[in-house]
């Protein structure tokens, strides 16, 4: 059984690419296959890149950060 599923608010690490070794906060589900994080900016990226971690930081759509920065981004 898996232990850490993808879901809103998962950090991970990403694993490849220019900002491999960073970690980022999982903040949509596009489909099964990509995710939109944020490190650095919101960008979506596939689940292939990433390397999901146990930490999961108890966030709601309605916190004043993450409304602020999908608003600034959208």
């Amino acid at each position: 059984m898996y232990k850490r599923l993808v879901e809103i608010g998962r950090v991970a690490l990403i694993n490849s690419g220019p900002d491999e070794g960073k970690l980022c906060v999982i903040v949509d589900v596009v489909d099964q296959n990509r995710v939109s994080e944020l490190a650095v900016q919101v960008r979506s990226v596939t689940l292939e890149k990433l390397l999901l971690q146990s930490f999961v930081p108890s966030i709601s759509c309605t916190d004043q950060l993450v409304h602020t920065v999908l608003h600034t981004i959208c």
